[in-house]
């Protein structure tokens, strides 16, 4: 959920491509950085619906909460499938 992203969290486009840093949320779009292959600084503004977070908890354009070290997967409403 949109909600649950902060700034400084890692993301990736759902079509794929390196990881990136979400410098900043506004409405529905997100401005990332990353570094290029020849280690140059990148930046750009995506839609919220393209980018996911990119260790695999869930895409950001769906209602899907994070789950806390803290929680048992019976304590989470996690209920769709990926």
């Amino acid at each position: 959920m949109k909600d649950e992203l902060s700034i400084g969290d890692i993301v990736e486009l759902k079509s794929g491509g390196p990881p990136m840093t979400v410098r900043e949320i506004e409405s529905d779009t997100v401005t990332c950085i990353w570094f290029d292959d020849r280690h140059q600084l990148q930046e750009s503004a995506f839609d919220l619906l393209l980018i996911r977070d990119a260790i695999g908890i869930g895409s950001y354009g769906f209602s899907r909460r994070r789950k806390r070290p803290e929680e048992s997967p019976t304590d989470s409403d996690d209920d769709i499938p990926f």
